[in-house]
Parts: C-alpha cells; sequence; structure tokens
C-alpha cells in the first residue's frame, strides 16, 4: 500500500515565486513566468523582485494580506487588474518606484487601507480606473510628479481623503470623471 502523498510546502513553493512568507496558509496561485500569482497570506516580503515585473489579475484579491514589502531593487512595472482588490487588511503600501501603472481596480475595496508611498524616484505614469475605488479609509497620499494621468473613478468613495497633493512640477495631463 503506497504511503499518501505529503502536501507541498507552501513556504517552498512560494521560493521559487521569489517571495519570503512570513506567516500564510496554502496560496491557490503561484508564479507564471515573471507574474505573481497567490492569495491567502498574511504578510509577504517580496525579494529579488527585480526579476518580477507584474504582480498580475487578481494576484491578492479578497487575500488577508495585511503588511507587504518590496526589495527596494524591484523592477515591477504594474500593479495588475484587481492586484490587490478587496485586501481589507492592508493599512499603508509603498509603490516601488519601478512602478509605470496602478491598473484598473488594484487596490479597490481595500477598506483599510490608510496610507499610500510612492518610493523615491518614481516612475509611475498612470493611476488607471477605480485604482483606489471604495479605499474608505485612504487619508494620505501624494501624487508624484512623473504622474500623468489620473483616470475615472481612481479614488471614488475614499470618504476619508480630503485632499490630493500634486506639486507644482506634476506632470499631470489629465485627471478624468470622478477622479
Amino acid at each position: 500500500m503506497r504511503s499518501p502523498q505529503k502536501p507541498i510546502n507552501p513556504v517552498i513553493m512560494m521560493i521559487a515565486a521569489n517571495i519570503n512568507i512570513v506567516d500564510a496558509s496554502t496560496p491557490t496561485r503561484i508564479t507564471y513566468g515573471r507574474i505573481i500569482y497567490l492569495l491567502t497570506i498574511c504578510r509577504a516580503i517580496i525579494k529579488r523582485a527585480n526579476q518580477i515585473e507584474a504582480i498580475g489579475f487578481g494576484a491578492f484579491e479578497n487575500s488577508k494580506l495585511s503588511n507587504i514589502a518590496f526589495d527596494p531593487n524591484a523592477n515591477i512595472l504594474t500593479f495588475g487588474y484587481r492586484a490587490f482588490f478587496g485586501a481589507k487588511n492592508i493599512k499603508s503600501f509603498t509603490v516601488p518606484a519601478s512602478v509605470v501603472s496602478i491598473d484598473y481596480y488594484a487596490f479597490a475595496n481595500c477598506t483599510a487601507l490608510e496610507k499610500v508611498v510612492f518610493a523615491d524616484g518614481n516612475k509611475l505614469k498612470g493611476i488607471y480606473e477605480g485604482a483606489f475605488y471604495g479605499c474608505k479609509n485612504l487619508c494620505d497620499i501624494t501624487i508624484p510628479d512623473s504622474i500623468v494621468e489620473i483616470s475615472d473613478f481612481a479614488f471614488y468613495g475614499c470618504m476619508a481623503l480630503e485632499r490630493i497633493p500634486v506639486s507644482e512640477n506634476s506632470g499631470v495631463l489629465g485627471i478624468y470623471d470622478y477622479a
């Protein structure tokens, strides 16, 4: 009689994804190429992020994620569609300098999110439709000078957000409906 297969350790699975899991239950998604897909983790440190180019479609959607940190040498170009959608435990987030876009609904309904920081020297060009939609506790964000576009509904439903500081050197060319 064969012994039952031992389940794969989620920490071992995530090493392949260049992520050091600090506290995890079994992830349901992992990397494909250079895009991260995972779910149900509480805290993650993205290491060797220079090998990851995108946090993909729904990668952390509805996860229990409460803390995430990126390697300072990250080469992440985008937070994809619904990347952190509904991750209700994230309170603050630092966007790596390499990120050029925050895609549709990337942080939508992250209801505990209070603060978004952009790393020095950032290359961010666009905050797209609904990126922070429904982040009702978001109260601290400064738009980087590199930004060109803030799309429709980008900050819609951010009830605690009283102002969005933009410097005199800002490259913003367009702020669209209900942004």
